[in-house]
C-alpha cells in the first residue's frame, strides 16, 4: 500500500516487502521511483525479480545512446523457467505499479521493463536490434494478448 509520498503513489503493494536480485551487483543503481517500482511489482508477485541488467554507465562503450538503462529507469528481467502464466502476471504487476514500455527478445528469455512513456507499449525483437511494435504480431501469444488488452 502506498504512503502518499510522490515516489509511492499508486503502488499496489507494499515496496518494503519486495526484493530485486542483481545479476551484477554494480548495476544496481536505479533511479528511486522505478526501483520503488519493481520492489511493489516484486511484493504483488510474492517473489524476488532477477535484473540481467539494470543501470548501465552512460560512459559504456554498449547499448543505444539514450538508453532508459543508462538513466537507471530500465531493467531486464529474467523469466527463466516462468510459466506463461507467471510471465503475464509479471508483466500485469510492472503495469500496476507503474511500469509502462515493455521489449520481448525472440533469443533471450529476458523482459525488458522501462518507464519511457505515460502509454503502455510493447515492443517485439525477432532479430538483433530489431524491436519495434510492429513485430508484435510475431511474439508469444501471451504477450500479443497482453498488446491488444493494452493497445
Amino acid at each position: 500500500s502506498s504512503d502518499g509520498s510522490p515516489e509511492t503513489a499508486g503502488l499496489r503493494a507494499d515496496p518494503g516487502q519486495g526484493k530485486l536480485q542483481f545479476q551484477d551487483p554494480e548495476e544496481d543503481r536505479l533511479d528511486p521511483a522505478f526501483r520503488q517500482s519493481l520492489l511493489a511489482a516484486s511484493a504483488q508477485l510474492g517473489r524476488p525479480l532477477y535484473i540481467t541488467d539494470g543501470f548501465r554507465d552512460p560512459n559504456a562503450g554498449y547499448g543505444a545512446k539514450d538508453s532508459f538503462h543508462k538513466r537507471g529507469m530500465a531493467a531486464d528481467i529474467s523469466m527463466r523457467g516462468m510459466s506463461t502464466e507467471e510471465r503475464r502476471d509479471l508483466v500485469e504487476a510492472l503495469i500496476d505499479n507503474g511500469v509502462t514500455r515493455f521489449a520481448l527478445y525472440s533469443n533471450t528469455e529476458h523482459l525488458h521493463a522501462d518507464v519511457g512513456g505515460r502509454d503502455i507499449h510493447f515492443m517485439y525483437d525477432n532479430g538483433p536490434g530489431n524491436a519495434t511494435v510492429r513485430n508484435m504480431a510475431q511474439a508469444p501469444s501471451w504477450a500479443q494478448d497482453l498488446w491488444r488488452k493494452y493497445s
